[in-house]
């Protein structure tokens, strides 16, 4: 293997793309030794040269391969039988899983990739999953292992200013259907918690006044006994 060799990393690939599609796209950027495919989302692309691969990531990063933005980067580590171990792609990264705990990215710079926003994610929590300038350019998506961490993220680096760009957040989190009957039906079961508590200061206003009429009735007899007591006494002293 020539001495200047070098391994670029390509991510985001379009559905179903093959090795075939991967060479056309470098096509006239200089000799590849070889292709590999590592999943249906990215793949490593060695150059026999350094300066062939360097001027590809120069020209290439962020063209398109149908229909989909490609990261092209220069690779920071090998997998060959010899070492026995995995590239730092890999070990660094991990595999990529996603979750309904999803944040989009507004007004990012175009120079920013995937990984770039991971890491700068990964600091306010588990990251799973990133993708930039995908769908749209100066747009990502980053998924989060828990709600919480995708909401400590949301607010700790709203307008969170990268190569010279605020960043927007967006939640796009959708409760499933099953949590949105359980928050309905906490809600119904506080509102009628708060009816029976009404209900209940009603009755015991409803008790009190009562209690004061009865109170106020047997005062009024009282006055009258004693009303009459004294006509009668009176009357006595009368004769």
């Amino acid at each position: 293997m020539p001495h200047d060799y070098a391994r670029l990393f390509v991510g985001n690939l379009p559905h179903r793309c093959t090795v075939a599609d991967i060479e056309d796209f470098f096509r006239g950027y200089g000799k590849i030794s070889a292709v590999t495919l590592k999943t249906t989302k990215y793949a490593f692309v060695d150059f026999c040269h350094y300066e062939d691969a360097d001027r590809a990531v120069k020209e290439l990063d962020g063209k398109k391969l149908n229909g989909n933005r490609i990261p092209v980067e220069h690779g920071k580590g090998i997998r060959s039988s010899e070492q026995g171990k995995r590239a730092v792609w890999t070990t660094k990264y991990g595999i990529p899983s996603r979750t309904k705990y999803r944040l989009k990215v507004e007004n990012l710079s175009s120079s920013i990739a995937w990984q770039d926003l991971k890491d700068i994610m990964r600091t306010r929590g588990e990251v799973t999953y990133a993708e930039a300038h995908k769908e749209k350019l100066r747009e990502g998506l980053v998924e989060f292992t828990t709600k919480e961490d995708m909401n400590r993220a949301l607010h700790r680096l709203q307008n969170h200013k990268i190569n010279g760009r605020r960043i927007k957040l967006t939640s796009q989190y959708q409760p499933s259907s099953r949590s949105r009957s359980k928050q309905v039906e906490r809600s119904r079961s506080r509102s009628k918690d708060i009816g029976r508590s009404r209900s209940r200061s009603k009755d015991v206003e409803r008790s009190r006044s009562r209690s004061k009429d009865v109170e106020r009735s047997r005062s009024r007899s009282k006055d009258v006994e004693r009303s009459r007591s004294r006509s009668r006494s009176g009357s006595h002293n009368l004769d």
